[in-house]
C-alpha cells in the first residue's frame, strides 16, 4: 500500500502543468506543510507552472523540457517521486528515466504497450509504477472493481458487466451551453477521442465499432437523481476481461458518458471530416468558422452553409443539433484565427472559443 505515511518528508515532482493538472497540484499543495513535501511543477512553460503554485510556500515551480535528456534526468535524480501530466505519448520516456534512477512513477494515461515493457524491471527495483489512475481509466475501475468484489463475496456470478464514465460539468455550469460539456482537460484529446475501432464484448459475441459509427451507435444510461445520458463504446474493453476478473462472462463493455444529444451532433463533424488529423488544410489564415465548415460540403451556387447541413442531416434550424453548431460558432464569419493546421486542430481552435473551461 502506497501511504501518505511514507511520504513524509519526500520531494514530489509534477510533470506538466496543463488544464487537468490543477486539482492535483492544489491537492498536494494544501497538505504539503502538514507532510513536509516539497511540490515541483514543471512545465515547458515556465508561467503556467507558475500560476500553478501560486500562494504555496511549499510549491516550486521550474521550465521542464521532456526533450532535453540530460536536464530532465537531473531533475528527477532530486525527486522522490514522479507525477507525469504530460502528453500520453512522452510518459513512457519520463518512466524509463524514473526506472534508471529509481524514483517511483504516477499517471493517470492508459498503459501503453512501451509502459508495459517497464513492468518487470520496475518490479525488480520495488518501484511503484502506478498508471490509470484517473477518472476514467481510474476512479471507474476502483468503482466497478467495488461492485465486483462484492457480489463475488456474496456467492454472485456475474453475466455482464457495462460501465459508462465521462467527466462532464455541473448542471449549473454555463447554462446556455446547449452540449453541457467543457474542455476540462487536454482540447486535443477530446478531439481526437475515439479514432480508431472500439471493441467489446455482448452477449458472447465480440463486436467491433469503426470510428465513423462510434457516435451513432450509442446506449441510452439513466442516472437516477440525474437524468438521462448516452454513453459510446470507449477503445478496447476486452483488454479488461483478465483485469477484472471477468474471463466466461457474457457482456464487457466500457463505455464514455456525455449528457444526451451530445453523440448526435459530434457526429455531424465526424462525418463531416471536421475531426481529420491526417493532413494540412490551405488557406487557413482567411478561413472563417462558416468557411471550414463549408470546406467539407459540397459545392452550391446559391445555398448556405446552414442550408447545406440540413440538407446533408435532414436537420431543421430549430432542432437540437443545428443550436448546438450555431451556439458553437459554426456559421460565423469570425476568422479562425490561426494560420495553418489539419482539421482537427482547427475544429479544436473553433470550439476553444466557448468550451474553454476557467482556469482554477
Amino acid at each position: 500500500m502506497f501511504s501518505l505515511k511514507y511520504m513524509e518528508h519526500k520531494d514530489i515532482l509534477i510533470l506538466g502543468a496543463g488544464r487537468s493538472s490543477s486539482s492535483l497540484i492544489t491537492y498536494l499543495l494544501q497538505r504539503a506543510e502538514q507532510h513536509h513535501w516539497t511540490i515541483t511543477v514543471g512545465d515547458i512553460s515556465l508561467a503556467q507552472a507558475k500560476d500553478r503554485i501560486a500562494g504555496f510556500a511549499n510549491g516550486k515551480a521550474i521550465e521542464f523540457n521532456i526533450d532535453n535528456k540530460e536536464e530532465s534526468r537531473k531533475v528527477i535524480q532530486s525527486n522522490h517521486l514522479v507525477v507525469s501530466l504530460l502528453p500520453a505519448h512522452l510518459h513512457p520516456i519520463a518512466a524509463s528515466i524514473c526506472l534508471d534512477e529509481g524514483k517511483h512513477f504516477l499517471t493517470a494515461s492508459y498503459v501503453s504497450e512501451e509502459m508495459k515493457l517497464l513492468d518487470e524491471r520496475a518490479k525488480q527495483k520495488n518501484l511503484l509504477f502506478l498508471n490509470e489512475c484517473g477518472l476514467d481509466p481510474g476512479i471507474d475501475h476502483m468503482s466497478g472493481m467495488q461492485v465486483i468484489d462484492k457480489i463475488k463475496n456474496q456467492g454472485g456470478i456475474l453475466t455482464s458487466f457495462e460501465s459508462f464514465t465521462g467527466g462532464l460539468i455541473a448542471p449549473d455550469t454555463d447554462p446556455q451551453n446547449p452540449w453541457r460539456y467543457k474542455f476540462t482537460w487536454n482540447p486535443r484529446n477530446v478531439v481526437m477521442a475515439g479514432q480508431g475501432t472500439a471493441k467489446f464484448l455482448q452477449e458472447g459475441q465480440f463486436k467491433f465499432i469503426p470510428y465513423q459509427r462510434l457516435f451513432a451507435q450509442t446506449t441510452p444510461v439513466v442516472v437516477p437523481g440525474f437524468g438521462d445520458y448516452e454513453g459510446y463504446a470507449n477503445r478496447d474493453s476486452l483488454k479488461y476481461l483478465e483485469t477484472y476478473g471477468l474471463q466466461g462472462i457474457k457482456t464487457m463493455l466500457r463505455g464514455t458518458l456525455r449528457n444526451k444529444g451530445f453523440c448526435n451532433s459530434w457526429n455531424i463533424l465526424v462525418q463531416l471530416g471536421c475531426c481529420e488529423d491526417t493532413y494540412p488544410m490551405e488557406g487557413v489564415s482567411t478561413l472563417s468558422h462558416r468557411d471550414f465548415l463549408n470546406s467539407f460540403l459540397a459545392y452550391h451556387p446559391s445555398d448556405s452553409v446552414e442550408e447545406k447541413i440540413c440538407k446533408v442531416f435532414n436537420l431543421t434550424p430549430g432542432s437540437d443539433t443545428f443550436v448546438k453548431l450555431q451556439w458553437s460558432g459554426f456559421f460565423s464569419d469570425e476568422l479562425i484565427g490561426i494560420s495553418k493546421g489539419t482539421p482537427a486542430q482547427l475544429l479544436e481552435h473553433i470550439l476553444n472559443k466557448r468550451w474553454q473551461q476557467a482556469r482554477r
